[in-house]
């Protein structure tokens, strides 16, 4: 008669394998989905994206306003926006154009619409992959990575 622990074993550690990597992702997720909601509940907006853009001489950052008076910082125009590359440090900001104004809205935000800012990156500094912190005033978010 053939023992079967060898069998045992192999299943064993297969399972063990499978429930870890699903617990780490369910970790990663839950970290994920924890900034979000502690985005929405204190600054009223929802992030949707931060792109390259404009043969990446600009960055896109998209983003939801769930609550129009949490969310009125980012619109304010006593605060400049600011976008800080991680790795180099670089600091990149809103262009402010003669005819179009800033490349952001500075009107009062409505619920359920979706706003953008655009930052320069003229020496095309900021790449895709790449962590970066946007702040304006007090709002700050930080480990964005550009899509």
């Amino acid at each position: 008669m053939r023992s079967n622990n060898g069998v045992f074993v192999k299943i064993f550690f297969t399972a063990t394998l499978v429930i870890s990597t699903l617990l780490i992702a369910t970790l990663a997720f839950s970290a994920e989905d924890a900034k979000r909601a502690e985005l929405e509940k204190k600054w009223g907006i929802e992030i949707q994206a931060l792109r390259i853009s404009a043969e990446g001489f600009m960055l896109d950052f998209r983003f939801k306003v769930v609550d129009p008076e949490k969310a009125a910082m980012l619109f304010s125009r006593e605060y400049p926006p600011i976008l800080n590359h991680q790795r180099s440090g670089a600091k990149l900001a809103v262009p402010n154009t003669a005819k179009a104004g800033p490349m952001r809205s500075t009107y009062p935000p409505k619920k359920g619409r979706v706003y953008f800012m655009l930052f320069g990156n003229a020496n095309q500094v900021v790449q895709q992959g790449d962590k970066v912190t946007i702040v304006v005033g007090d709002f700050r978010l930080e480990d964005i990575v550009v899509e």
